[in-house]
């Protein structure tokens, strides 16, 4: 989740998006990569920072896909790589993953884990190659990706179960990350959300994006209610460089603004990247 000066898009084509797997993306030296960090830095993003959103889109959203699938169903898909489809935008971005309609599901995380570790590792890979950013700050921005359901619109009223289980995924021996994800429930049974300190950084502070020229509601609002200086870094409301107090306050803050507008209890804010579910 980015603070609202990142949360203005980009245009939108009109063109058809593409499906691609992992060979498509590694085709021609990772051309489909290279085109999106280089999308990604005329935007405003710097080139490490883009090359960490793409380990985000590709490895978290695969992971969030298999997390979701977790909590409504008790079981993991082990996804076959040879399957996976993510869908790219005409604008550079993705849209959503296809974890294969052929693949088998399994009620121990280690395999479930190692299946999509497996999926991911050549992606992470090229994404290393796009920029001098760590490998070890690209599968962060993976593990992440199985928290991430169990706060923006979950696909279940989430319980502390739930969040036992994303552990248990994240927690696998000889997993690739090395910083995990703070979660917390808040409130009771019946009115409780997640509140959610990332374990690794989207490095989308280290960008330069161009800056409302009319501030809209939200982000007046916003910088009310947390002031900032001028030369504060854009941290995200996820952002592991706060602490999880400041998380939290900030995210119930979204929480509150966007519930006075939507029934399903709000979106928690905007995000920076379209097709990016947080950072």
């Amino acid at each position: 989740m980015r603070s609202p000066k990142r949360s203005k898009g980009r245009a939108i084509s009109t063109g058809p998006s593409r499906r691609l797997g992992v060979a498509g993306l590694l085709a021609d030296e990772g051309k489909v990569l290279r085109d999106m960090r280089d999308r990604l830095v005329t935007d405003g993003a710097s080139p490490q920072g883009a090359a960490t959103a793409l380990a985000g889109w590709f490895g978290g959203q695969l992971a969030s896909a298999i997390a979701s699938e977790w909590l409504v169903s008790g079981v993991g898909p082990v996804v076959d790589p040879r399957h996976v489809r993510w869908t790219v935008h005409p604008d550079l971005w993705v849209d959503g993953v296809d974890l294969g309609a052929s693949r088998n599901v399994a009620s121990e995380h280690r395999v479930v884990v190692s299946a999509m570790v497996e999926a991911v590792d050549p992606i992470i890979e090229a994404c290393a190659r796009l920029a001098r950013v760590g490998r070890p700050g690209l599968w962060n921005e993976v593990g992440d990706g199985f928290a991430y359901p169990s706060v923006f619109d979950p696909p279940v009223r989430v319980t502390r179960a739930h969040l036992e289980a994303v552990e248990a995924l994240l927690s696998v021996p000889g997993h690739p990350w090395r910083a995990r994800p703070s979660m917390r429930m808040e409130g009771d049974a019946l009115d409780g959300h997640v509140v959610l300190r990332k374990g690794g950084c989207c490095l989308a502070f280290t960008g330069s994006y161009p800056q409302p020229t009319a501030p809209d509601d939200d982000e007046r609002a916003y910088a009310e209610a947390f002031p900032a200086r001028a030369d504060d870094p854009d941290y995200c409301v996820t952002c592991p460089r706060r602490t999880f107090a400041d998380c939290a306050a900030r995210q119930r803050w979204w929480r509150a603004r966007d519930g006075a507008s939507r029934s399903d209890g709000g979106s928690l804010g905007p995000s920076a990247e379209v097709g990016h579910p947080a950072g």
